[in-house]
């Protein structure tokens, strides 16, 4: 086996936020099996839960933040 390297966090600010939701919502759903909820409102829990970070994904992907963008007239912002 070679040494273990680090895990690098992606650069893309909408690929950490799905990821962190995505960890955030296994734990919880986990967490919620453990301790014997009802899955079908756990569930629609977490989907409640999960649509304001879905707006943002959906915004980000169809016009991203991002301020170091060169504009046409090649100026920044």
């Amino acid at each position: 086996m070679g040494k273990l390297e680090k895990v690098k966090l992606p650069k893309s600010k909408r690929l950490r936020v799905t990821l962190f939701a995505f960890i955030v919502n296994a734990i919880l759903y986990y967490y919620g099996m453990y301790r014997g909820a009802d899955l079908t409102a756990l569930g629609a829990g977490l989907a409640f839960i999960n649509a304001p970070i879905m707006a943002y994904l959906g915004a980000e992907s169809y016009k991203p933040s991002d301020k170091n963008k060169i504009n046409p007239n090649g100026e920044k912002g």
